[in-house]
């Protein structure tokens, strides 16, 4: 299966119209792709205002959220709950056979506790699981779109940052192609100019700059420990530019990530 996992960011979930683009452009690129597309989303804007609305401070952890036990009914309510229902009513005005879905609903993935849970709290990251479900919903024409809060095989429930997500079931579903869907245009040299191709190899160097920082260090670190071994091409492109980016043949305007240097065969 040609399968591509697209994952949109917090602040591209806010802008409606942003959203709805994007997710049209998608429904457009997969079709002229012949692709199967997975959706993954994050939601921390909504995090931080509902946090706030109940008087909990946010704090990060090297580019993580910190969630406290006390956080997390919080925290579920806004991104598997709000945020989650936004991006599938979104997808249903599409007219998108969208089925909202738990990361680890099927055992599609298996989340365990943070090695640094003493620091982050009710945090937890995730492997590879079952993909049959996954398979045989692509199948039938519906796209899973996913939030990013898991349990264990134990029942506890933990936030798992949604790049995490996007890389466990680009491994799991042995995906060609990871497309992430940013505020921002793609990665930023030191001139805040986009580089336009960075290969897998450079990433290591690149967090060591000191430039990269936030929710970019997290993706680029989520992309070293990555398996590569089907996917081809990761991409970094602004949401809220989606009308003015080629779609089809071509492609979306942003950073390319790919294993090999560009030119080189």
């Amino acid at each position: 299966m040609k399968v591509v996992i697209y994952k949109l960011s917090g602040k591209l979930i806010k802008d409606s119209d942003a959203l709805n683009k994007t997710l049209r452009a998608i429904q457009m690129r997969s079709e002229r792709g012949q692709h199967y597309p997975v959706i993954v989303h994050g939601g921390g804007p909504y995090v931080d205002t509902w946090c706030d609305a109940w008087g909990y401070q946010v704090e990060k952890y090297q580019g993580l959220r910190v969630s406290p036990d006390v956080q997390i009914p919080v925290i579920t309510g806004a991104l598997a709950g709000y945020v989650h229902m936004r991006v599938i009513g979104v997808a249903k005005d599409v007219k998108i056979a969208a089925i909202g879905m738990t990361p680890t609903t099927g055992e599609s993935l298996v989340c365990e506790l943070h090695p640094d849970s003493d620091k982050l709290g009710s945090v937890g990251v995730v492997r590879p699981g079952n993909t049959r479900l996954l398979i045989s919903l692509l199948q039938q024409g519906y796209w899973p779109i996913f939030h990013s809060m898991c349990h264990t095989i134990n029942g506890q429930c933990l936030n798992v940052n949604a790049d995490d997500i996007a890389a466990a079931l680009c491994v799991a579903l042995q995906a060609e192609e990871m497309v992430f869907f940013s505020d921002v245009p793609g990665v930023l040299d030191t001139h805040q100019q986009t580089i336009p191709h960075i290969a897998l190899s450079e990433l290591e160097q690149l967090q060591l700059t000191g430039h990269v920082h936030s929710g970019m260090l997290v993706k680029i670190k989520s992309l070293i420990n990555l398996n590569w071994e089907s996917l081809q091409r990761v991409l970094i492109t602004n949401g809220h530019q989606t009308e003015k980016t080629t779609i089809g043949a071509s492609d979306f305007e942003g950073t390319s990530i790919t294993e090999l240097s560009e030119g080189a065969s």
